[in-house]
């Protein structure tokens, strides 16, 4: 979807400025990873700060993952005894294990190839296990969301509008 490289120090830039703490859509990701898996593992792709990581009780998952471009965004997070953090590029990174929830949100429109991405980390499902994807609607994203729908049929989709943003969470 993106012409230019995004390279860590513009993500370490962009977490230094603009990253707002005010994302209410998480807790539509949260409620999802409760609704399809008890206690699950998760890896988060791009996690950014870790604030979606804030919103899970460590009751609520059995191990969490997240990795990250940004040197900035992971220092920034604290894990707890069920979670590591890696500063990584997520077109390179391969997963040594497998996961019952695969988290990209707000991440996918940041790569040439968006569906690649899924496919790729797709691939790294337990039996069962579940994509969750938070897309923010621009004008660069508005047809990201029926590509997926397309070619992975969600279990579940909603559209939330914060700040005069617009938002859609799927569970596929």
């Amino acid at each position: 979807m993106r012409d230019t490289e995004l390279t860590p120090e513009y993500w370490n830039d962009h977490y230094s400025k603009y990253y707002s703490k005010s994302r209410a859509h998480l807790d539509i990701i949260t409620g999802y990873c409760q609704q399809y898996h008890t206690t699950p593992s998760i890896l988060d792709i791009g996690c950014g700060p870790g604030e979606l990581y804030k919103k899970f009780h460590p009751d609520h998952y059995s191990h969490y993952t997240g990795i990250d471009s940004s040197t900035k965004a992971i220092s920034l997070i604290e894990p707890g005894t069920k979670a590591y953090f890696k500063v990584a590029d997520a077109r390179t990174w391969r997963p040594t294990t497998k996961y019952d929830i695969i988290i990209l949100c707000e991440t996918l429109y940041f790569f040439k190839d968006p569906l690649a991405i899924f496919n790729k980390y797709k691939a790294h499902l337990k039996p069962n296990g579940t994509i969750i994807t938070s897309i923010y609607q621009f004008s660069e994203t508005k047809e990201l969301y029926p590509t997926l729908k397309k070619a992975h049929s969600p279990k579940n989709s909603t559209t939330v509008k914060q700040n005069g943003k617009k938002f859609i969470i799927s569970a596929f």
